[in-house]
């Protein structure tokens, strides 16, 4: 009988033992499969932090190769449409593997001149100032097309002094002929689209619609070119203009020609004007109430004499020219002089990232 008792105990000792060591077994196996995974973990970590920073390490070379290759003056191609050059500055931050904006900032020299030297020296100072400026804090591409204002101008006699000048689409300057000294709207689209097919050969993808900015003369450059091709912008910001051009051909029975109006651009240009792309594209218009500065200082057509005697005056009546059509417009007025703030610079920059894609 005790023989049997102890049987008993010792057999219940061995199984006893046996699922000890099962367990022990067991916690050891899941301990290992941790570690494996867990060595697994650290290793695709490793892999994927190496990934990053090749990829990272890519996109800069890729910077720095279009930077070096395209950054700079490009010369004028007839073969592709413009007969002028063109300033291409392109920012150490924009985004690769993406769609990137283009900016277009219009050369604005502050005198008439037949020397390409001299319009080129001003559009490399838009070109190194503001496209570095608007490049970086926008990590956009910039353009800037170097056109003439001509003194001795190419047209025909009969066309007054300060109507011959480029840099303000002026109408005979966007008359749908050949040559050299017309289409300077189309001109300025074949530079934009030749810059596009050179980035997009270098792997660099740009939106279809750009950007415009210009102050002073620039700013009438601006307001017209989004005149001409209300299609083919995105937003547009311009200021220190003495009339924005308008919209319409004619208010409280005053006809407007362009480049005041509308009025006669159909038979200039060949194409209707596209009001719902112009009431579609976000504009920023700013002027400094104590701004004197005037284009139309030496020449005062009635049409735009009705609108005001001063150029605040007319800039607060384009506003509500601009606002009865529906434009997606905003007119903003600060107490300067004919000059950009910090401030103003802030709230353009502000409209800019707001309608950027």
């Amino acid at each position: 009988m005790l023989n049997r008792k102890w049987l008993f105990c010792f057999i219940c000792l061995i199984i006893s033992g046996v699922f000890w060591l099962t367990g022990c077994y067991e916690q050891d196996t899941v301990e290992e499969d941790l570690n494996i995974i867990e060595d697994n973990g650290d290793s695709k970590e490793e892999s994927s932090g190496e990934s990053i920073v090749e990829r990272l390490e890519q996109e800069q070379q890729l910077r720095e190769e279009v930077i070096e290759a395209l950054s700079g003056l490009h010369e004028a191609k007839e073969d592709k449409g413009f007969y002028w050059p063109y300033y291409l500055y392109i920012p150490d931050n924009i985004a690769i593997g993406q769609a990137v904006n283009i900016l277009v900032l219009p050369t604005s020299s502050p005198q008439q001149s037949d020397s390409l030297e001299y319009h080129k020296e001003y559009a490399e100072v838009v070109y190194e100032w503001l496209g570095n400026l608007f490049g970086q804090e926008l990590k956009t591409i910039t353009i800037t097309p170097v056109l003439p204002r001509f003194k001795e101008h190419p047209y025909s006699d009969n066309i007054p002094y300060g109507w011959s000048d480029p840099q303000r689409l002026k109408e005979p300057t966007i008359r749908r002929e050949e040559g050299q000294f017309y289409q300077f709207d189309l001109q300025t689209l074949a530079m934009i689209e030749d810059a596009r097919e050179q980035l997009q050969e270098m792997g660099i993808k740009t939106y279809g619609k750009f950007y415009l900015y210009g102050f002073s003369n620039g700013g009438v450059f601006t307001s017209r070119m989004l005149l001409l091709h209300p299609e083919k912008v995105q937003a547009a910001a311009f200021g220190g203009t003495g009339f924005p051009s308008v919209p319409v051909s004619s208010w409280d029975d005053v006809y407007l020609p362009y480049p005041t109006g509308i009025g006669g651009l159909e038979e200039i240009t060949g194409k209707e004007f596209d009001l719902e792309e112009f009431k579609s594209t976000p504009i920023f218009v700013f002027r400094g109430s104590l701004d004197e500065n005037d284009f139309y200082e030496f020449s005062r057509p009635p049409y735009v004499v009705a609108f005001g005697a001063t150029p605040l005056e007319r800039n607060k009546a384009a506003k509500e020219i601009f606002e009865s059509v529906g434009s997606n417009v905003e007119f903003r007025f600060y107490d300067v002089e004919h000059e950009i703030t910090d401030l103003m610079y802030s709230d353009v920059f502000s409209f800019f990232k707001t309608h950027m894609r």
